[in-house]
């Protein structure tokens, strides 16, 4: 099969777009059976490229897709409302990243394997602000907290 074809699965699932030898290959809608959609790139039948995936519990993922992983630049936004805005890798937050939690909290700075980790900033709801170095998602080593009332801590965690 090549060329722009829909191909419907026994599962349900349907497939509307590209394709080359048989793969999926180039921009395509693929609608999974349990109502999940991905809309764009395919490359030998993987999703790759710019894509936007909506889950049916509401969170979307609208960036760079590699192997099937988001990988790259993207957008997450959550159905809680959270939004995460940065690189990914092998699926996870991975780099330079800001996440707005829907509460009100922001923490712009690294990220690995889904976790804070280096240095960043977060701003707390209430005032507070701590800038310094994370690791495995906790503060730690050289930091400074600031509170809301004029209280500083400039030291290690």
């Amino acid at each position: 099969m090549t060329g722009k074809e829909i191909m419907k699965w026994v599962n349900s699932c349907v497939f509307d777009g590209c394709w080359s030898n048989g793969l999926k290959h180039g921009h395509g809608v693929y609608r999974y059976v349990n109502g999940d959609v991905y809309r764009g790139n395919w490359e030998n039948g993987k999703i790759d490229g710019k894509g936007i995936m909506n889950w049916v519990d509401g969170d979307v993922f609208d960036g760079c897709w590699s192997n099937r992983l988001k990988d790259g630049y993207g957008v997450y936004r959550y159905a809680n409302g959270d939004v995460h805005t940065g690189h990914w890798k092998k699926g996870g937050n991975d780099g330079k990243g800001i996440m707005r939690w829907a509460n009100g909290v922001v923490f712009d700075g690294c990220w690995s394997n889904g976790l804070r980790h280096g240095y960043g900033v977060c701003r707390f709801t209430n005032g507070d602000v701590h800038s310094g170095h994370w690791k495995k998602g906790e503060k730690d080593g050289k930091g400074i907290k600031r509170w809301a009332g004029g209280d500083v801590f400039d030291g290690c965690w």
